[in-house]
């Protein structure tokens, strides 16, 4: 087995030897001979050296380096070694992926403030592609920002458009303030029907009867736009046009001000924007929840924002008094058991439900909304009394990577046998979170080991164990030979392996040439939507780590093997 780490270079450092000089004692002089006067001599001045006055410009800040000051962004340098066409490319393939690591990692770099690449940038299509991009992985307030703050003739008009009406569709009502103004600075965008939304919102049905028998005229017009506007809003109709396609982003603002539970087709979409969608009423309430659970399992919006659709759910007293027991399922039994826990005191009781809705959940989703479980808890006291769970809250608040994790994980360990079992079940993700002490490290892998591989069958060996210690490697995480050795014959089948090797390629090679921008674009291009197959995810951790994203590197890994044990 190759080790993925690199070898560190040993560094010397050698000093110099400097010899010590010694004047010898001038002779004796007579008794009597007056002492001359002894005349300090000054020490010679250094000659003076003019360099010759130099006049040059300053090298020139290019208007595209504009970025979101308030973001932990990747450097000034990211692009560096990135040709300007690849770049441009790279951004026109990514797009949301199933890990809200990697599509957190692509939002960092899309708000950073850095040197454009080097190349023709006669299209100038780079900052329209940022902004276009902040708003479909999730950031529409970003994109707006980005969108308003960068040079005009860097941001087209759809895309500036878009970023507009993203914003709006979010919950930014103050877009609709300068309206009229945008399209002087960003044409070639047709701002028709976006201001008939900002019309009708204003309760200005005047001008925007008169917009719309315009739009109406025209032979290509938006049919659901306008009766959406015609009938639902300003007719007062409660009945919407079926079907709802294609959905524009403005019948989407027109569904918002026309307040009727739109159909479950409309949930299936994610290209508007997530927090568009979760803002219009549904038919069924479970619909709703779900699509908001697919966002947050993705990244794409907030745990806490998953916690207010929860919080909008309607049930009964006597169904949140009885959630325990409740026969709900999915997401209508996790928004009961979240909002049974928010009324619950007792801090037994209150583990019980977040334990049911850990239960009830999928790996991958507890990896994007682990947030949410940890805010049923909030910040529970450790005591001794709650030993016997230790592991299970320890397991919770690494999943919304709370520092409370280390410390119930502590107590955890020191109250065996209470929480052997658990400990053992949940120790790989432990170690990759970083809970387990290098001192401690090495015990608890072989206290792992051997418990996962006693009376392991075939299967289990080739899909659980032997791919948890090929992600322990690329995360740099030790695997003694025996282990290995243990598990050699387990030959992992893949079967998702469904990606160009070019870019698998290109992606570990843009690690190894620390081209931090391309890495990260370039492995959200390689994992895709969904949960990456092993050979993609072992060179994604790879190389993140190699491009020094350490920590995203650890929690890749770590949402990985969590999706090999979620059967179990």
């Amino acid at each position: 087995m190759v080790s993925v780490r690199g070898a560190f270079a040993q560094i010397t450092t050698e000093s110099n030897l400097r010899e010590a000089h010694f004047v010898s004692a001038p002779p004796a002089r007579p008794a009597d001979a007056m002492p001359r006067p002894i005349v300090p001599q000054q020490p010679k001045a250094p000659p003076v050296v003019i360099d010759p006055v130099v006049s040059s410009l300053l090298p020139s800040v290019s208007s595209e380096t504009v970025g979101l000051k308030d973001s932990e962004g990747f450097g000034a340098d990211m692009w560096k070694g990135t040709n300007r066409a690849v770049a441009e490319r790279l951004l026109s393939m990514v797009a949301p992926t199933g890990s809200p690591v990697l599509n957190g990692l692509v939002l960092r770099l899309l708000r950073t403030s850095a040197v454009p690449p080097e190349g023709d940038n006669s299209s100038s299509r780079l900052t329209s592609a940022r902004v276009e991009k902040l708003a479909l992985f999730g950031d529409t307030a970003g994109a707006w920002r980005l969108a308003r703050q960068a040079d005009s003739k860097f941001v087209d008009g759809a895309a500036f458009l878009a970023a507009a009406e993203k914003a709006y569709l979010a919950g930014d009502e103050s877009v609709c303030a300068k309206v009229s103004e945008y399209p002087k600075n960003h044409p070639g965008a047709n701002w028709q029907n976006f201001t008939i939304v900002c019309r009708l919102r204003a309760k200005d049905q005047k001008a925007a009867q008169v917009a719309l028998d315009i739009l109406r005229s025209e032979e290509n017009h938006d049919s659901v736009f306008v009766h959406i506007a015609d009938r639902n809003i300003l007719g007062g109709a409660k009945t919407l046009p079926q079907p709802l396609s294609p959905l524009t982003l403005e019948s989407i603002g027109l569904l918002q001000l026309a307040n009727l539970p739109v159909p479950d087709a409309v949930f299936a979409r994610n290209d508007a924007g997530a927090r568009a969608l979760m803002r219009l009423p549904a038919q069924k309430d479970a619909t709703r929840l779900a699509f908001a659970e697919r966002a947050a399992e993705r990244g794409l919006i907030a745990p806490m924002e998953l916690a207010d659709a929860y919080r909008a759910s309607v049930f009964s007293v006597e169904a949140v008094a009885s959630a325990q027991s409740s026969n709900e399922t999915g997401a209508r039994l996790r928004a009961l058991l979240f909002k049974a826990a928010e009324a619950q005191a007792d801090p037994d009781a209150k583990f019980a439900l977040a334990a049911r809705f850990v239960q009830s959940s999928s790996a991958s989703f507890l990896n994007g909304a682990g947030g949410v479980v940890a805010a049923m808890l909030g910040d529970f006291e450790i005591t001794s009394a709650m030993a016997k769970n230790a592991a299970a809250l320890a397991h919770i608040y690494m999943l919304a990577e709370s520092p409370m994790a280390r410390d119930w994980f502590d107590l955890a360990k020191v109250s065996s046998p209470l929480c052997d079992n658990e400990i053992q079940a949940l120790w790989p993700q432990f170690a990759l979170a970083g809970l387990e002490t290098e001192g401690a490290y090495a015990a608890g892998f072989s206290k792992w080991f051997a418990s996962a591989v006693k009376n392991a069958d075939e299967a289990t060996l080739r899909d659980m164990i032997a791919p948890t210690l090929l992600v322990f490697e690329a995360a740099g995480l030790n695997v003694p030979n025996a282990a290995w050795d243990r598990v050699i014959a387990a030959a992992h089948t893949e079967k998702k392996m469904s990606i160009s090797p070019l870019l698998f390629e290109r992606m570990l090679a843009a690690a190894a040439s620390s081209k931090h921008a391309e890495t990260v674009l370039m492995a959200a291009i390689v994992a895709g939507n969904g949960e990456p197959s092993l050979t993609k995810s072992l060179g994604i951790i790879s190389s993140l780590r190699e491009a020094g994203h350490e920590k995203e590197a650890a929690t890749f890994a770590r949402h990985a093997v969590a999706t090999f044990y979620k059967d179990r």
